[in-house]
């Protein structure tokens, strides 16, 4: 399998790039390229702005079981001093398992959005 692109710490492969074909899905892969991009060419140095890996919010979310894991993720991931955090969030519900929805979590640590 072929890599065809690579940002920052982001590989893309031919497999995930045949993904974009008609019927297109989007794979963690490729959300977390494009969030890549966004972070270190559109949008960067923005303070206080986070882009959460797609594949890290899939992974976490599979594994944080109450509060308490929330609270060490929020304090390892040191959300507090964001102002905005941006995640792709999918419907799997397994670590192996496939999903077929995705949508964007956006959190406003500071109240200032309208979301």
């Amino acid at each position: 399998m072929a890599k065809l692109a690579t940002h920052h710490d982001v590989d893309v492969f031919e497999a995930d790039a045949a993904l974009a074909a008609p019927p297109a899905w989007l794979n963690d892969t490729l959300l977390s390229f494009f969030l890549s991009f966004l972070e270190h060419e559109a949008f960067p140095g923005a303070p206080q702005l986070r882009l959460l890996n797609a594949a890290v919010a899939s992974c976490l979310l599979l594994q944080c079981e109450d509060e308490e894991d929330l609270a060490d993720l929020r304090r390892g991931l040191k959300l507090a001093a964001d102002d905005v955090v941006l995640v792709c969030v999918s419907d799997r519900m397994e670590l192996m398992g496939g999903s077929s929805h995705w949508s964007l979590l956006a959190y406003d640590g500071g109240g200032r959005l309208g979301l």
